[in-house]
């Protein structure tokens, strides 16, 4: 049987989902005066640059400074026409320079932004998994003690704990589907034997580019101040609602749409009260109530991943914290490295110094405040 749903996303804190392309600072103007951020037209840009004979100095000025800028440019030659040239632009405020490169959202054919179902469908995956390893531990085990082994004894590297995050997931959404004879037609692993299948969730109706913003990337440490890294990133601005349709075969995905704002629900909690009360109640998001969720790039180790709750013991997150200090010291860990790096890549000693892990909460800023990356709320209506 199938059912049908809309999901109205609700956007609290600036979201990204990026397109694997950058914006690079050839291509965009910063209007400090105004707060206004303008991202060239290629074709624009080099027609008005051509009408007033600028094509080679401006091909010079790019060639011969690496900290060169679009913005520079225009600024050294005069230039007045550039709003006229550009494909689209945002208010970004009068906070600090703009001069790298930025990330892009990611947009339709159309060059509209959206949010795919597989980023949100994502998110539930992992909302369920968290959910099931806390509360039946039991089942898994194995597992725990092969993620235990890997974490002692394995070796960093591109697959490090790949495996038994596949396990993991198969002993959790994969059941094996028999053939006419009775006998299992596929590998249990196999993608066609995960219940996952049975959840269809559509991309987003594109929005309009006047909801996009770009923000800089900020770490909260445990003390609540923040620091600003030099990343930026193209976001949905906070106040945005996306639409989605969701299909749930009921035959094969056995979570009600009910079950799964609970779900949401609690693993929103989880991390809020296990991760982000540690650092103190400075960002504007700790307020917002709702079904809540992470939507998208930049939101923080403890939102993508199960660690946390395949550690977890009833109102006790200890082990949770060590494991994963031990599992970042050895992905980010390297011998030889400059003493900086060393400081920032060793894990190891942060569940005895600082009694958590990660060490920084992921937010973002957003006209003079302090938000969590990519919380949203969600609200699903029967179709």
């Amino acid at each position: 049987m199938l059912k049908c749903y809309k999901i109205i996303i609700e956007t609290l804190a600036p979201v990204h989902i990026g397109s694997g392309q950058e914006i690079k600072k050839s291509e965009y103007v910063y209007d400090k005066a105004n707060g206004m951020l303008y991202i060239m037209d290629t074709y624009k840009l080099f027609e008005g640059l051509k009408k007033l004979n600028l094509l080679d100095r401006f091909e010079e000025f790019m060639l011969t400074s690496r900290e060169a800028t679009m913005t520079d440019f225009i600024a050294k030659n005069g230039i007045n026409q550039y709003k006229d040239w550009a494909a689209y632009s945002y208010n970004v405020g009068k906070f600090g320079k703009y001069t790298n490169p930025i990330k892009g959202f990611i947009k339709d054919a159309y060059g509209l932004p959206y949010v795919p179902g597989s980023s949100l469908k994502g998110v539930i995956r992992n909302a369920l998994l968290s959910a099931l390893l806390r509360q039946k531990k039991e089942n898994y085990l194995v597992v725990t003690q092969e993620v235990l082994s890997e974490i002692e004894n394995g070796k960093p590297n591109n697959k490090f704990l790949l495996k038994q995050s596949s396990d993991l997931d198969v002993m959790t959404f994969h059941s094996v589907r028999n053939d006419k004879n009775g006998e299992p037609a596929k590998k249990t692993d196999d993608a066609v034997n995960s219940k996952m299948r049975g959840l269809i969730i559509s991309d987003s109706k594109p929005i309009s580019k006047e909801h996009l913003i770009v923000c800089k990337k900020e770490d909260m440490t445990k003390n609540g101040e923040t620091k600003s890294i030099s990343l930026l990133r193209e976001c949905i601005s906070p106040k945005t609602e996306l639409e989605f349709t969701m299909t749930i075969d009921t035959n094969v995905f056995k979570y009600s749409a009910d079950t799964l704002e609970k779900v949401l629900n609690y693993q929103h909690t989880f991390i809020k009260q296990n991760f982000n009360d540690v650092f103190g109640s400075r960002a504007k998001t700790d307020s917002m109530s709702g079904t809540l969720l992470y939507l998208g790039g930049g939101t923080g180790y403890v939102s993508k991943t199960a660690t946390y709750s395949l550690f977890y013991k009833k109102d006790d997150n200890t082990k949770s914290v060590k494991e994963t200090s031990k599992i970042l010291h050895k992905v980010f860990y390297k011998k030889n490295m400059s003493p900086k790096a060393e400081k920032m890549s060793s894990h190891i000693n942060d569940f005895k110094e600082l009694g958590i892990s990660p060490r920084v909460r992921k937010c973002t800023s957003y006209k003079g405040e302090i938000y969590d990356m990519g919380l949203c709320r969600i609200n699903i209506q029967e179709i």
